[in-house]
């Protein structure tokens, strides 16, 4: 048995074996933050080489040479923390509506129902995890996982990993933001698109479309989003090079018909012109619409 500090001995032979009582009077897993029994023995080391615990367990030393208890990492158990209960038979045994942590990922859990007490498996909405002290789906920031596995990617949960689309894949839609710094970065699967994403502390925040401006279409890039013609060809935009060419105007390819290139001393300047004006390819100047041929203007040549 153990005892709960200020309350009577509590009996722990309804318990499965590997779980003790826990706050409120519900068995837990041994290396539980909800357990209310105490190691008995304290001593300065373990005396042992090489640390007896399993599945990152911590050796706690005990009165005599060679003595020890392991303290374990939710949800292994056992003299050495080498036995995980199955969720069957911590709900047998636990209150209505208790909530046990998935032995294998940080973001799945139990739940054990208020009538048959049969575990059902349930996952936490992206990016939150199971907290195991308050039974509920947290922030991941706040959540310790232990020896669970901290899933960072959207897709590596089950309810999005099986998404099925006409059109798109689940990393499509949600990329992947792992060993990838905070803030805008261009879309993993759709590089050099108007497409980004947002990421933080390797969790994707959102994902977005950059859109356009009067000057054209925009592009994802590192800096943010860019109009195409100001990102150089060889990052996926469509600025034209001025190196070795002549100072001069020079008709924009894929711009519109008022647009423009300016060269000068081997730098691009992107120039527009006027309302109502549209860039003359022969004459290299802005005119009116009747000057210039078609299809850019109205005239017949």
């Amino acid at each position: 048995m153990c005892r709960r500090p200020g309350m009577s001995a509590m009996k722990l032979t309804d318990c499965p074996e590997g779980s003790v009582v826990g706050r409120g009077a519900r068995c837990v897993p041994e290396g539980s933050s909800l357990n209310i029994c105490t190691v008995k023995h304290v001593k300065k080391t373990c005396g042992l080489s090489r640390n007896p615990c399993r599945h990152g367990g911590t050796c706690v030393p005990g009165t005599k040479p060679k003595e020890f208890d392991c303290q374990c990492q939710v949800p292994y158990t056992g003299r050495y923390c080498e036995i995980v209960p199955s969720p069957v038979e911590l709900c047998a045994v636990s209150p209505k509506f208790t909530r046990l942590p998935d032995k294998e990922y940080c973001q799945t859990y139990f739940d054990c129902g208020d009538k048959t007490r049969e575990p059902v498996k349930k996952e936490c909405s992206y990016p939150l995890q199971f907290d195991v002290e308050k039974q509920s789906c947290e922030d991941f920031h706040t959540v310790k996982c232990g020896n669970r596995k901290n899933l960072k990617s959207k897709c590596q949960y089950n309810r999005y990993k099986t998404m099925k689309s006409p059109f798109t894949s689940c990393e499509m839609a949600y990329p992947s933001c792992e060993k990838k710094s905070n803030g805008f970065q261009p879309h993993l699967k759709r590089p050099r698109s108007p497409w980004y994403m947002v990421c933080k502390d390797e969790h994707l925040v959102k994902t977005g479309f950059c859109g356009s401006d009067k000057n054209g279409k925009k592009i994802a890039t590192k800096e943010g989003c860019k109009n195409v013609f100001d990102v150089p060809q060889k990052d996926g935009g469509m600025k034209p090079g001025c190196e070795g060419k002549p100072e001069g105007f020079y008709p924009l390819q894929g711009g519109s018909c008022q647009q423009f290139f300016y060269c000068k001393k081997d730098k691009t300047y992107i120039k527009r012109c006027p309302k109502f004006l549209t860039f003359d390819t022969e004459t290299a100047r802005c005119r009116l619409k009747i000057q210039v041929c078609r299809p850019c203007g109205t005239k017949k040549c």
